[in-house]
């Protein structure tokens, strides 16, 4: 089950999809979020393990704010994509139940965000990252 860009989060058939074995994501590639969805995201991901995925990507000449991530600290599987750059990436280290992360982005702006307490114990990380000699993956 996958949400795009949803204005009403529709909690019962999420619960029903994961409940069956499925997975579901709920993504969006504009910033049409508020602080009532992602709470209510939140408060999802409180009830649910890493087979709900909240995605943020492609949001078309902006730079993504990482602070919204403060909006849903309760996520276990994050997907940050398709940026050229994400402002506040450092709000990452606050996700503490955080899982599974994949990050896609042209010219990451901490270079040492896998050095994050909460990224090292991470059981599913994927990294896209197109600058050449941009991150310190020494943690690794």
């Amino acid at each position: 089950m996958r949400l795009e860009n949803p204005l009403k989060i529709e909690k019962k058939d999420i619960l029903k999809t994961l409940s069956k074995g499925g997975g579901a994501t709920i993504q969006f590639s504009e910033r049409l979020y508020n602080k009532n969805i992602l709470g209510e995201i939140n408060d999802l991901c409180l009830q649910c393990n890493d087979r709900l995925g909240i995605r943020f990507y492609d949001h078309e000449k902006e730079i993504f704010d990482a602070a919204t991530l403060n909006k849903i600290p309760n996520v276990k599987s994050l997907s940050l994509g398709s940026f050229n750059s994400i402002k506040n990436i450092s709000e990452l280290k606050n996700l503490k139940y955080l899982s599974q992360l994949r990050l896609d982005i042209s010219q990451p702006t901490d270079l040492r965000l896998l050095n994050y307490d909460n990224l090292k114990n991470i059981k599913d990380l994927s990294l896209l990252i197109n600058e050449k000699n941009s991150l310190d993956i020494s943690p690794l």
